[in-house]
């Protein structure tokens, strides 16, 4: 949603691959058409002489939408951002309760807090219009990712010293945990997507959460040809628990790596019972309002010596989430070192820092984020930051099978390493050898049980 970068012809090709089905159905020379339209009913009679726009001949590419950029002839842009399976037979009633949750989510949201969300100008759900897919109709924010300066080096393009570098950084930390921790008064006693009565104010229940649905996936045979993305509902969920195992249970588990969905179920199950029910306020609610991909490409700062963070973007996929990986949690680029598929940190690679941190720059941001979200919260309760990633992991590991080994395989190092008795001879130890051959037997030995318990409580910050 920011400015563009150039792309090479042969990039946009690679780019545009998985949109092709959509393309094909796209009726995009009627895009103008549609966005004179859109924009002419929201003016009224405000028009001092006709509308013309034209449409940026590069569209803006994302996960999951294809964004096309509109410049109206009073200087005005807007963007449309249009779901890559946009089209029959793949968009359903479903998908396009997803999209009104969204919209209405962020209209919400923008209306009833500080946080810097783009307007919606009109949206619909629908196929039967003249660009022939559903949309949202956003304000475009004239800015770059935060990514494109979190990882600035000192001395470069923009002359910064080191302090320099840091204040920035320390001042963008503060101001996120500034507007996540706004979200943490919308509470709810269910996990899912927030359902909105048509022309409400709020939120007036809570609809199944729209996923991935890795089960159908796995059973698509093979192809050249895009394949789109299948989904499917599940929830809405009443406790963390059962969240977590949900997502765990479309994961296809064939013989290979059904140890390693015996060792995440398992951690799981052994969440502590004071987080994975954890309550605010005197209705006891367990789920709140969250960002779904709070990382520096979804948020939007100004290109010039201020920096100023001017809009956090990509609302898509917006749910209530369990308190222990609701708004509290670190954002994401601060818990990357956990996420060993992802991170690529390597110290004896000197270019390696470009765009990742080192492990102790992360926890020192941590640090800076926690503390700021602890002063937030108050001397009431301790903020749930601190422990968040654990839960996170879990999450990830959960919804996402290739991400699952390399988590799992992680923790289950932390664990050993967490409680492993000091006085204990190399010899005596256990490995994540022994907790994998454990686990692949249908009756785990009750040792290696035992040091994986007490070593997750542990990392949980409970006592054992």
């Amino acid at each position: 949603m920011g400015q563009e970068e150039p792309m090479r012809e042969t990039e946009e090709e690679d780019e545009l691959f998985i949109f092709r089905p959509l393309l094909s159905h796209l009726q995009l020379d009627k895009l103008p058409e549609l966005a004179i339209s859109l924009k002419t009913g929201l003016l009224g009679g405000d028009i001092c002489s006709p509308l013309t726009c034209t449409v940026s001949p590069r569209p803006l590419i994302g996960t999951y939408n294809i964004l096309f950029r509109v410049t109206f002839s009073d200087s005005t842009e807007w963007l449309f951002k249009i779901p890559f399976i946009g089209y029959l037979p793949e968009w359903l009633e479903a998908s396009g309760r997803k999209l009104r949750s969204e919209v209405n989510t962020m209209r919400f949201i923008r209306k009833y807090t500080k946080i810097p969300v783009p307007e919606v100008y009109a949206f619909d759900c629908h196929l039967d219009n003249l660009i022939n897919a559903p949309y949202i109709a956003l304000e475009f924010i004239n800015g770059i990712t935060m990514l494109t300066k979190w990882f600035a080096k000192p001395g470069g393009y923009e002359q910064l010293s080191e302090e320099q570098l840091e204040e920035r950084r320390v001042r963008w930390l503060k101001a996120v945990a500034e507007y996540m921790f706004e979200l943490g008064k919308f509470r709810f006693d269910q996990c899912g997507m927030l359902d909105f009565k048509e022309g409400g104010d709020g939120p007036i229940g809570i609809d199944p959460l729209r996923v991935p649905d890795m089960l159908a996936e796995s059973h698509v045979e093979p192809s050249s040809d895009v394949v789109p993305q299948k989904y499917c509902d599940i929830g809405p969920f009443s406790d963390t628990k059962s969240y977590l195992l949900g997502r765990l249970h479309l994961q296809a588990s064939n013989t290979s790596a059904i140890h390693l969905h015996r060792i995440l179920r398992q951690l799981i199950n052994w969440i502590p019972e004071s987080m994975a029910n954890f309550e605010l306020g005197p209705h006891g609610h367990r789920f709140v309002l969250c960002h779904p991909d709070l990382d520096l490409d979804n948020i939007i700062i100004s290109n010039d010596g201020e920096c100023r963070i001017l809009s956090i973007i990509d609302w898509d996929g917006a749910s209530t989430s369990p308190l222990c990986i609701g708004n509290e949690r670190y954002p994401s680029w601060l818990s990357r070192e956990w996420h060993p598929v992802v991170y690529q940190y390597d110290p004896d690679d000197p270019e390696s820092d470009d765009l990742e941190n080192s492990p102790e720059e992360l926890e020192r941001f941590r640090d800076i984020y926690a503390t700021y979200m602890q002063e937030l919260v108050g001397c009431e309760r301790e903020a749930l930051t601190s422990f968040s990633y654990i839960y996170e992991m879990l999450e990830i590991a959960a919804a996402n099978i290739y991400f699952i080994k390399g988590i799992v395989y992680s923790l289950c190092r932390d664990c050993i390493t967490a409680s492993r008795p000091r006085d204990l001879d190399d010899d005596e130890d256990i490995y994540l050898s022994d907790v994998i051959q454990a686990f692949q037997e249908d009756f785990p030995e009750q040792m290696v049980m035992d040091r994986l318990r007490d070593g997750f409580l542990k990392l949980c910050g409970e006592d054992y």
